[in-house]
């Protein structure tokens, strides 16, 4: 797993251990928390600073990837795309009761469920892109994720109140034991009968195994 196939060799191992080649989302979280520790380094006092600092670096992340896509080392591009993303958690940190407000609201759950859903939906895994334009896939990635988050805030403040959440909740090692197992084989059975590949599959294919666990449980 770690030589991908690859035969050994020290240059080999090299380049995907201390390259961080590897493990791409603990290298791409280094480079990430590296870049925002330079940038507390500053000690600036304003939001503005730290999230406008980081979207012009996972602008830049964003061309970088596209024109030297090789991850060596350690997936810098993926870090310095994910640093907006992580100075977002702040804003949230800062305003978290303002945020949560406004998050309540039924009609912004409603949006953020829909934009979410319908990225889910119309999405190839298979060929992700197509013909759009590279920026725009990104930043409709973006969109999502954030609709993605909101929808988790808002279903995080259910918890107490819906009995089936709390369920799942206090039962989650359960759920997470099981869900390889149940998703390798529900999604075995599910691509010989439907090879080609889907999120619509993936997501019938994670009911399934949700209830599956749910049952054994």
């Amino acid at each position: 797993m770690i030589f991908h196939g690859n035969p050994l060799s020290f240059g080999q191992y090299f380049y995907d251990v201390w390259g961080g080649v590897s493990y791409w989302f603990t290298s791409a979280l280094s480079v990430a928390q590296i870049l925002l520790a330079a940038l507390f380094l500053s000690q600036r006092d304003r939001m503005t600073f730290y999230v406008g600092t980081c979207t012009l670096l996972s602008l830049l992340g964003i061309y970088l990837r596209n024109t030297l896509p090789s991850p060596f080392p350690w997936y810098y591009q993926t870090g310095m795309v994910s640093t907006l993303l992580m100075s977002l958690g702040g804003v949230y940190l800062r305003y978290e009761s303002r945020i949560n407000k406004l998050v309540s609201k039924p009609y912004v759950f409603g949006i953020a469920a829909f934009v979410y859903l319908s990225y889910v939906m119309i999405t190839n895994p298979a060929h992700p892109q197509g013909t759009t334009p590279d920026i725009c896939m990104y930043l409709w990635k973006y969109l999502t994720i954030l609709c993605s988050i909101i929808c988790i805030i808002a279903l995080s403040h259910l918890l107490p109140q819906a009995k089936w959440l709390e369920y799942i909740g206090k039962n989650s090692l359960i759920f997470y034991f099981f869900s390889g197992t149940m998703l390798t084989l529900f999604g075995s059975i599910t691509s010989l009968l439907a090879p080609d590949t889907s999120y619509i599959l993936t997501l019938t294919v994670t009911s399934i195994a949700l209830l599956a666990a749910t049952g054994i449980n």
